[in-house]
């Protein structure tokens, strides 16, 4: 758990079935960015397949993106698969606005992504 500027910010994997889901709970921006990247690392060490689940995000800025769509480049570059995981919402229309959802899939849940 990271407080920056007084916001809780914090970052928790977990594995289910062949993904490692990470968790991000607060807001992902310019402040959290350096816990997230450290948290994406530690992840991209031993996940062959990562989800980030943001259903518990309230808010991400460019940084957040772009540590995203990095850590799904990796992904995909050492032959893995990477989603996001959003709920309806601000996060979810940002992702949507920035065409995010068009190179990554976002989906509900894992099960959802089981689907596709």
């Amino acid at each position: 758990t990271f407080y920056a500027q007084g916001m809780l910010f914090d970052a928790r994997a977990t594995s289910v079935g062949e993904w490692t889901v990470l968790r991000v709970l607060g807001e992902l921006d310019l402040a959290s960015a350096p816990e997230f990247r450290s948290a994406l690392k530690r992840c991209s060490q031993t996940a062959r397949n990562l989800a980030v689940d943001l259903r518990s995000c309230d808010f991400v800025d460019s940084v957040g993106l772009g540590l995203i769509l990095g850590a799904s480049r990796r992904c995909s570059h050492g032959g893995g698969s990477f989603a996001v995981l959003v709920e309806q919402g601000s996060v979810s229309r940002l992702l949507n606005q920035c065409r995010v959802d068009e190179l990554i899939p976002c989906v509900a849940s894992l099960e959802v992504l089981a689907l596709q």
